[in-house]
């Protein structure tokens, strides 16, 4: 088994996200690139390929498939391969790039994504994460998720160069960026399964993942029938809301030990408390706003057990 990666550096959340405060009535303009195929376009080091098998196929099954000719397989076969492929000949394809769903994989991702950043001009200090210190300047931030890119800026024009130099960069590394999912300079985005707007500036839940969960709340507190797995889908996309108001993980409690068995691809009834907690989690979606224009409160409130100081 493959050790277990490093935590991902300057990942992208809700959460980071929060400490993006502006001046009042002051415009964020918003960007976003996203890698197209991102994992399939990571070639993986041609030493670890073989650890990256699938089930074996015969050559007549694989050959029909791709359409290809049973002789020009000889062309993918690597290392000894057998001089006289039949139709009845096992092969076992590998991958060359870096498996979605592999661990590793998300974190060779994040990598290349703040190496791309780095290239452009960005500098690390201003990609948005938990685990950092806010930059004193908010002016140029970034949030780096895997393959999503997203920029916020309050000067319109420095926004247009710095996701050019994406692009450039983008270019140079022979990544293929999504075309159909850039955002430039713009005063509206959806992004990491949030909406992004002005007027005031601000961020809340993506309302159609919104719609979507609390449709899908109400049937199961209906019908009161689905599979683990399902409920722990429509758990994790509230969860993921819930980072921008984290108070409201307080909803949750019986759910966890419900998505939490062996069982989890047969329809189960299910249990009221857990159907409930979604339902009210789904209710309170539309309300997780937070308000990138807050402005700090220009007092200290001290407060001590002490009878001759603070409060008493």
């Amino acid at each position: 088994a493959a050790q277990r990666p490093p935590k991902l550096r300057r990942l992208a959340s809700p959460s980071a996200l929060l400490d993006l405060i502006t001046e009042r009535g002051m415009p964020i303009f918003y960007s976003k690139r996203d890698l197209a195929c991102c994992f399939d376009t990571l070639e993986a080091p041609k030493a670890l390929q073989p650890f990256f098998g699938r089930p074996p196929v015969v050559a007549h099954d694989f050959a029909t498939r791709a359409g290809l000719a049973l002789d020009d397989l000889h062309q993918y076969i690597d290392g000894d391969g057998p001089d006289d492929l039949t139709g009845s000949t096992v092969l076992f394809p590998v991958s060359t790039c870096w498996p979605q769903g592999f661990a590793w994989s998300s974190c060779v991702a994040q990598e290349t994504s703040l190496h791309i950043c780095a290239q452009a001009g960005i500098v690390e200090d201003r990609i948005l994460s938990v685990d950092h210190i806010v930059p004193e300047d908010l002016s140029e931030a970034a949030a780096v998720c895997t393959d999503d890119i997203l920029l916020f800026d309050a000067d319109l024009h420095i926004g247009q160069r710095r996701a050019a130099a994406l692009d450039e960069k983008f270019g140079e590394a022979g990544l293929v960026v999504n075309r159909a999912k850039d955002v430039d300079q713009a005063l509206e985005m959806i992004g990491l399964g949030c909406e992004f707007s002005n007027s005031p500036a601000k961020i809340e839940p993506d309302s159609l993942r919104t719609a979507r969960s609390l449709a899908a709340a109400l049937a199961l507190s209906t019908d009161l029938c689905a599979t683990r797995d399902a409920v722990h889908s429509l758990l994790g996309v509230m969860q993921w809301s819930c980072l921008l108001q984290r108070g409201v993980y307080s909803c949750f409690d019986a759910c966890y030990g419900f998505v939490d068995h062996e069982q989890r691809d047969v329809a189960v009834e299910v249990p009221p408390d857990v159907a409930s907690e979604l339902l009210a989690a789904a209710f309170l979606q539309p309300l997780l706003v937070a308000d990138f224009e807050r402005q700090w409160l220009p007092e200290v409130t001290a407060c001590d057990a002490s009878g001759s100081y603070g409060f008493g």
